[in-house]
């Protein structure tokens, strides 16, 4: 199965993405869906941050075609429509596109923040044993000398710690998404 990630999409999308504005008609059967014709559009939604993805997303003027466009586009006939679709209803798509990316951009944020948040418990919760270890072994030591160099080192493992939360926080603000538009089209319900 091809999935947004799939290394052939991948080169379809960068190939795609360099020639002119697609469109394509695709025809259905569905019962669930009023007979008519249903502007859509597709649009590459590419993640970044601690977390990266990327993921196709499908926008139209009727929820229930945008929520089956891609099983219609994997299932239906290729239709042989010429219509073009004016500029105010790609103007309604970017409008609903940028409510969808708002909602997923603040998740993705909220999903960055929750696993830097896990790695930062993790990462203090590491260096303290190593810490206490350190400790326990400056309490034990009768040797000035190895007492110095245990200070030393758990001093340098305590600028580790700050290096490394420091690198983890600034992680969470390369969270983002990017939109790119795949192409328009038309479903026709039958």
């Amino acid at each position: 199965m091809l999935t947004p990630v799939h290394p052939l999409v991948k080169l379809a999308v960068a190939y795609l993405s360099s020639t002119d504005e697609l469109f394509t008609t695709i025809k259905v059967k569905d019962a669930a869906v009023a007979p008519g014709k249903y502007p859509f559009a597709v649009y590459l939604w590419e993640y970044s941050g601690v977390l990266t993805n990327q993921k196709l997303t499908a926008v139209s003027e009727n929820d229930a075609v945008a929520a089956k466009l891609f099983e219609y586009l994997k299932d239906g006939d290729s239709g042989d429509s010429d219509e073009v679709l004016d500029s105010t209803v790609k103007e309604e798509f970017e409008d609903k596109l940028y409510e969808l990316w708002k909602d997923e951009l603040e998740h993705h944020k909220k999903k960055t923040h929750d696993i830097i948040e896990a790695r930062i418990a993790s990462l203090n919760q590491n260096y303290q044993s190593r810490l206490t270890a350190i400790d326990k072994l400056i309490e034990s030591s009768t040797s000035n000398e190895i007492i110095d160099m245990r200070y030393k080192e758990s001093k340098n493992v305590s600028r580790e710690l700050e290096s490394k939360l420091e690198e983890l926080r600034s992680l969470e603000t390369t969270a983002d998404i990017e939109k790119r538009l795949i192409g328009y089209g038309v479903v026709e319900v039958e």
